[in-house]
C-alpha cells in the first residue's frame, strides 16, 4: 500500500467519499485500515518530549524554559507545551514528615501550557499527569532524589546498575594523595586516579559526582581521639563530616552497609571514607611512627621505620620491656575496618657473655608482652649477633600501637642502637600498614 492515499484535490473538484475515507484514514491511521492500526491519538496519548525538573529552592519545583527544545507533553488527550518557565507554586509545597512525592503537570481549560503540582500519592485524576517523583526529608526536597517518570522507565528498562566510584583518598598534605608523609590539623580529601565518587541518594539510588578536593579542620579534637570521616552532598555542595569515636577503640556511631557499601549508620547519604588518630591537640600525623590515616578506599602501602639512636646500652633484667626503656620506641596507627594484615620486622644487634643470651620481640598495645610470631634469640662472649622478631597480624579497628622489646638475662646483655658512622642503624623496626 502506497501511503498517503489521499492526494491534493483541485479547485472545483467535489470531494468525493473515497477521497474524504483517504484523508481520514491518512490522519488517524498512517493509511492504514481501521482493523490493522490503532489510531495515532492513542498512540500519542502520553506523549512526552523535553521535560526536565529542578529544584527550584528547598522546597520548590521548575520545569525550566527551553526555546530549543521546549517541555511537551499530551495531557488527557490534549497536547500542551510550556513557553515559559514552570514553577510550583508556593501555597502547594510538599511538608509533614518524611515520605515519597510524585509530580503532576496539571492542564486547565482554556491554556495552551499545564501548571505543576505535588503529592504523597502517584495516582492520575482528570487533567492530571504523573511526570515525575522526589523525596522529602522532613524539612527539604533531596536534589538529587527528582527524577521524571521517563528517565526512570529508560534506566529500568536498559537494566543500568548505578556505578560506584570513589576515586580519592584522604591525606593531611594538601594536593598529594599518596606517598608524601606528613601533619597537621587539616584532613583533605583529594582526587585519586579520577574525580569521582558516587553517593547513595534516598529514593533514588547511587548518584556519581565529580569533586575537588574537599577539607576539614581538626579544631578541637582531642589528643589520642579516633574520628570517622564521611562525605556527603550538603544542598548541591560536597563536604566531609568528623565524627569523634566514644574512646580509641569503640565508636560512638556504627558503620553500616547500603548496597555493600559502608555509611553512617542512620545517614546512608554519608559515605565512609576512612579514620583519622590525633597524634596531638588538632593535629593529625602520618608518618613513619605514626600512621594516623587510615583510608577504606584506595588503600597504599604506608611504611613504619623507627630506630633508637643511642649507640648501645646494657640489660640484665630477664623479663621483656620496651626498647631501651625509651617510650618512642614503637610505632602508632589506627584501622577503620579489619581487612588488611599489619606487619613490623624488629631486626635487632646485641653482645652478651658466655651461655648468656639475649632477644627482641614486638608488644602488640603492651610494652611487657611478647606477640611476635616469629623471633630469635642468640648470645655469645664479645660477638655482635644479630637477632629478630616478626609480626603479621590483621588488627581491629580503632588505635594500636606496636612496640619494640628487648629481652635480657641475669648477667649483663648489650644492645646497639645507632651504628658508630653515618646514618646507618644495626637496629631497627621495618613494616608497613595499608592505609
Amino acid at each position: 500500500m502506497t501511503y498517503p492515499l489521499s492526494s491534493d484535490v483541485v479547485a472545483g473538484q467535489p470531494t468525493a467519499a473515497d477521497h474524504y475515507n483517504n484523508l481520514r484514514s491518512d490522519s488517524l491511521r498512517m493509511g492504514q485500515l481501521a482493523a490493522d492500526a490503532v489510531n495515532l491519538g492513542d498512540l500519542l496519548s502520553r506523549y512526552e518530549s523535553g521535560v526536565a525538573i529542578q529544584l527550584l529552592s528547598t522546597d520548590r519545583l521548575r520545569i525550566p524554559a527551553n526555546s530549543i527544545q521546549p517541555a511537551c507533553l499530551v495531557i488527557d488527550g490534549v497536547p500542551v507545551k510550556a513557553a515559559a518557565n514552570v514553577d510550583l507554586p508556593s501555597g502547594g509545597k510538599p511538608s509533614g514528615v518524611a515520605a515519597d512525592w510524585y509530580i503532576f503537570a496539571v492542564r486547565s481549560a482554556g491554556l495552551t501550557t499545564f501548571t505543576l503540582e505535588v503529592n504523597t500519592t502517584a495516582s492520575e485524576s482528570s487533567g492530571k499527569r504523573l511526570i515525575g517523583y522526589f523525596y522529602w526529608d522532613g524539612a527539604q526536597i533531596v536534589k538529587d532524589s527528582i527524577r521524571t517518570v521517563l528517565s526512570a522507565f529508560i534506566q529500568s528498562n536498559l537494566y543500568l546498575a548505578n556505578p560506584h566510584f570513589v576515586n580519592g583518598r584522604l591525606t593531611v598534605t594538601s594536593g598529594s594523595p599518596a606517598g608524601v608523609d606528613g601533619y597537621g590539623g587539616t584532613i583533605y580529601f583529594t582526587p585519586y586516579k579520577g574525580n569521582l565518587v558516587s553517593l547513595y541518594v534516598a529514593d533514588y539510588g547511587w548518584r556519581t559526582y565529580t569533586f575537588t578536593e574537599l577539607s576539614a579542620s581538626l579544631t578541637g579534637k582531642a589528643s589520642g581521639s579516633v574520628i570517622d570521616v564521611f562525605i556527603y552532598d550538603d544542598a548541591g555542595v560536597l563536604a566531609l563530616e568528623l565524627v569523634s569515636w566514644s574512646n580509641p577503640t569503640t565508636r560512638a556511631v556504627a558503620l553500616a552497609t547500603q548496597d555493600g557499601s559502608l555509611v553512617k549508620s542512620g545517614s546512608p547519604e554519608k559515605l565512609y571514607l576512612g579514620t583519622l588518630g590525633c597524634s596531638a591537640l588538632g593535629q593529625v600525623s602520618d608518618q613513619l611512627t605514626w600512621r594516623g590515616v587510615w583510608n577504606y578506599y584506595n588503600r597504599i602501602r604506608r611504611q613504619f621505620l623507627n630506630f633508637d639512636t643511642t649507640a648501645s646500652w646494657t640489660d640484665n633484667t630477664a623479663a621483656w620491656k620496651q626498647w631501651n626503656s625509651a617510650a618512642a620506641n614503637k610505632v602508632d596507627f589506627v584501622t577503620g575496618w579489619p581487612e588488611d594484615p599489619v606487619c613490623l620486622d624488629f631486626t635487632a644487634v646485641l653482645n652478651s657473655g658466655a651461655s648468656v643470651y639475649g632477644a627482641v620481640g614486638i608488644g602488640i598495645d603492651a610494652v611487657n608482652v611478647n606477640s611476635a610470631q616469629v623471633a630469635s634469640y642468640s648470645g655469645k662472649t664479645d660477638t655482635r649477633l644479630q637477632v629478630i622478631a616478626k609480626l603479621e597480624y590483621v588488627f581491629s579497628v580503632g588505635y594500636h600501637y606496636l612496640a619494640m622489646l628487648e629481652y635480657g638475662s641475669v648477667s649483663v646483655v648489650t644492645f646497639y642502637g645507632q651504628a658508630a658512622a653515618g646514618n646507618t642503624y644495626q637496629s631497627a623496626a621495618l613494616g608497613h600498614v595499608m592505609a
